[in-house]
């Protein structure tokens, strides 16, 4: 065996003698190079004794310095050839290597998984981000529908009550109460007539409240979804989408019930109520994707990128899959035997 050390990141690497002379590449940082040819060794005829000699004076010359042969040089040497590792050596550097390539073949298995995920999970955090914003929007105009409502009763009421008092006044008796001559606002539909004010206004501000707070589970569970971040959010948010969306699609099935029906409706009617359920119809498409986006987490392959994070050892999670596999081949053993009981 060949052992070198990388020029690249200065790691110690192995490779077969027949490489030698031929250009490799560093399993560790993936750097080229080239390795030093094999020599034979040169066989070194060992002297039978020190040939000392002596000096004009007489004196014995000192004895040559032998040469270090395991110089440091050697060492730091990118291209010196080493003996054979021992056997624990060698296991821990072939345990090392494969620990690196099952990273990265997970982390390319990471990489295709959120790549499946980024699509569906954007359009549905993007239809759950659209219907909070109606609901804000929605809650607007039925305030204002409300505030005007309570303003045309209250106008109405005073011109009853200054009639009375001319009529007073005169000594004639009191006129009778004259009928609205304005349709049913949007909330005095929904609430009643005679609904006070305050509560009307009371009942949108908790309803509003509640849909946002649901709607923040939603786009936090799609927000989860895409970046593999908390399985529990994920599926906490696509129940509630679901919910939501089946409790909401009532509105614009019921809206474009009323287009297609009803014929005695003017322009703006009309108009009104097309566009409402316009607005409308996203909610009930939320809940499907929330449906899609479940079904999608459940895959075993997108499921356990949730529960794993890029720092965490490669080896835990072999075995669990391990464990799961062996575990799914028992359960298949089982259903077999049954069968042919």
């Amino acid at each position: 065996m060949i052992r070198v050390r990388c020029p690249g990141c200065q790691r110690p690497v192995e490779f077969e003698n027949d490489k030698a002379g031929k250009a490799v590449w560093c399993p560790e940082c993936g750097k080229g190079f080239r390795l030093p040819n094999i020599k034979p060794a040169k066989t070194a005829v060992k002297p039978a004794g020190p040939v000392l000699e002596k000096s004009a004076k007489g004196q014995a010359a000192s004895p040559p310095v032998g040469v270090k042969q395991n110089d440091e040089w050697d060492d730091r040497s990118p291209y010196a050839v080493k003996e054979e590792p021992a056997p624990q050596q060698k296991e821990e550097e072939e345990n090392r290597v494969s620990e690196l390539v099952r990273r990265a073949e997970r982390l390319k298995a990471r990489e295709r998984a959120l790549a499946a995920v980024a699509k569906p999970g954007f359009f549905f955090k993007a239809l759950a981000t659209y219907c909070a914003v109606i609901t804000v929007i929605t809650f607007l105009v039925l305030s204002g529908d409300a505030i005007l409502a309570a303003f045309k009763r209250k106008m109405h009421a005073e011109e009853i009550a200054r009639q009375n008092a001319d009529a007073f006044k005169q000594g004639g008796a009191p006129v009778a109460g004259k009928e609205r001559d304005w349709p049913l606002s949007i909330t005095e539909r929904i609430f009643g007539e005679k609904t006070p004010y305050v509560v009307v206004q009371l009942a949108l501000v908790g309803i509003t409240a509640v849909h946002l707070v649901l709607l923040g589970i939603v786009i936090t569970g799609a927000e989860k979804f895409r970046k593999f971040d908390s399985y529990n959010w994920v599926v906490a948010g696509c129940i509630v989408g679901t919910l939501v969306g089946l409790a909401s699609a009532g509105a614009p099935v019921s809206l474009f019930y009323q287009i297609m029906s009803d014929s005695g409706m003017d322009v703006y009617q009309y108009l009104g109520k097309f566009l409402g359920a316009l607005l409308t119809l996203p909610f009930p498409l939320m809940g499907l994707a929330s449906l899609l986006v479940l079904s999608m987490a459940m895959r075993k392959d997108i499921k356990r990128e949730f529960f794993w994070r890029p720092g965490q050892p490669i080896t835990d999670m072999d075995e669990e899959e391990e464990e799961e596999e062996a575990e799914e081949d028992e359960e298949a053993e089982d259903e077999d035997d049954e069968e042919e009981d």
